[in-house]
């Protein structure tokens, strides 16, 4: 099933509403927010990869249950309140809601970031137990000793800053664990620990589990073997909103601890591949790897641009000598903001347009000691035309021009252009002409969507 979440007119206030559209008709259970398998083939041959999954609150990431040769790659979840990939056989009785068993599923290639505990202090113990987990339990919500899932396969992933364990194994004849980095786990492993089944273990057993990167219990055949599970963690972002989907040739940040000696910046009309002693190799999910161009480096951030031509989906980021790893995608939208933070007023130009051609320069915003505000632009005359342009990266790659889709203020505009920018390598440039309906709107937020993927929100202001 597809979807999109569409924010006409998002801001990101708390409380605010988006609309989901879905490309067909699904049967949901009246008051219930599961879309029941196919009883017969229990999803055999589905691949979901590709995704970003962030800051789901009283949700898992990603969640298989009671399917069969499913593959589970290249996705992303971060910051999630429940595990961010969780495969479950529920028997419980509450809901009137079962899954039964899974088998012939495999995890791999995916990145795992901050699960457990997003927007509220816990989950329970059974689904929350690490930042993959496995697990069945009966219709009491008790912990199950037998092993009704069969060939599961966890290799490959990313798996960093869980609350609890990062991988969780548990009710599975036959399987591996394999090849996984898991970094930064068991951050708060002995809190908020609530609803302990009584099938076996004791809670001291599970505060110490909860302490461990990889735990396989209750559980037969499984080869827990290659998993790395010390070193720093660094995360790759959009320079642009610091948002975690980049795209070939644009603009990204590794955040990190001692990535470079000192501090250095390149010069000159191209971008170096080693800078300060320090290169960014990136493999991506073809196993191709590439050199990436770099802006600057210092001991907590290195600035680079992915390098061109590098595949979709989870791609191994080496920041000196430090491994991680970052989604891909063929356009990842960022708009840049006055301040720098990805929100607020855009640090955008302005021309108008009169209707004999005369082109007049116009003020965006301004900055001063106690921020960026945006300033009130005049639409001018009815046959005057205003047209802004907004700095951007991760947008190149797009498909088509009418797939680059603009609303201001929740009224559709129209995209003059967009593509890259000259001056500087990984910067992208979206020109939009403002509606003249808008006239008098005052602050309004500017959407846009490239591809079915929405930038981050930026603002601008209607006189």
């Amino acid at each position: 099933m597809w979807r999109r979440i569409r924010p006409n007119q998002q801001t990101g206030a708390p409380g605010e509403l988006v609309t989901l559209t879905l490309d067909h008709p699904v049967s949901v259970r009246a008051n219930f927010g599961v879309t029941p398998s196919d009883p017969v083939l229990h999803g055999s041959g589905t691949v979901i990869s590709g995704n970003l999954v962030q800051e789901e609150v009283f949700a898992r990431g990603i969640y298989p249950a009671g399917v069969e040769n499913v593959t589970i790659t290249d996705n992303m979840t971060e910051a999630t309140n429940d595990a961010g990939i969780l495969l479950e056989q529920d028997e419980a009785l509450a809901y009137n809601y079962k899954t039964g068993p899974s088998s012939g599923l495999v995890i791999q290639n995916n990145i795992v970031d901050q699960a457990l505990g997003y927007g509220e202090p816990t989950s329970a113990l059974l689904t929350g137990a690490a930042a993959i987990n496995v697990v069945a339990y009966d219709q009491n919500f008790a912990w199950v000793s037998t092993t009704p899932f069969s060939n599961i396969s966890i290799a490959g992933n990313f798996v960093t800053n869980s609350v609890r364990t990062g991988i969780r194994m548990e009710n599975v004849a036959r399987g591996q664990i394999t090849g996984n980095t898991v970094l930064n786990f068991a951050l708060q492993p002995t809190d908020y620990l609530w609803f302990l089944p009584a099938c076996c273990e004791t809670l001291a057993q599970v505060q110490a589990e909860f302490m461990q990167p990889v735990v396989v219990t209750n559980s037969n055949s499984v080869n827990n073997s290659g998993n790395k599970t010390n070193g720093s963690w660094v995360s790759s972002v959009s320079y642009a909103d610091g948002g975690h989907r980049l795209a070939p040739e644009s603009i990204a940040i590794a955040n990190g601890q001692n990535l470079a000696p000192g501090t250095d910046s390149a010069s000159g009309p191209g971008l170096p591949t080693e800078l300060g002693g320090i290169t960014v190799t990136v493999t991506d999910s073809a196993g191709v790897s590439q050199f990436a161009g770099l802006y600057s480096v210092s001991p907590s951030q290195v600035e680079f641009m992915v390098p061109a031509g590098a595949a979709p989906g989870v791609a191994t980021v080496t920041v000196g000598s430090t491994l991680s790893a970052a989604l891909i995608a063929l356009v990842a939208p960022g708009l840049f903001s006055a301040d720098g933070s990805g929100r607020g007023v855009a640090a955008a130009t302005a021309v108008l347009t009169s209707a004999d051609g005369t082109q007049t320069p116009v003020t965006v915003y301004q900055c001063g000691s106690t921020g960026c505000a945006s300033v009130p632009m005049a639409l001018g005359s009815p046959t005057d035309v205003l047209t802004v342009q907004f700095p951007a990266t991760g947008i190149r790659g797009f498909s088509s021009l009418s797939n680059v889709v603009a609303e201001i203020g929740g009224a559709p505009a129209q995209v003059a252009s967009a593509g890259s920018q000259a001056q500087t390598p990984g910067s992208d440039q979206v020109s939009v002409v403002v509606p003249s309906s808008l006239a008098g709107a005052g602050e309004v937020p500017v959407v846009l969507t490239v591809d079915g993927i929405t930038a981050n929100v930026v603002t601008i202001n209607i006189q």
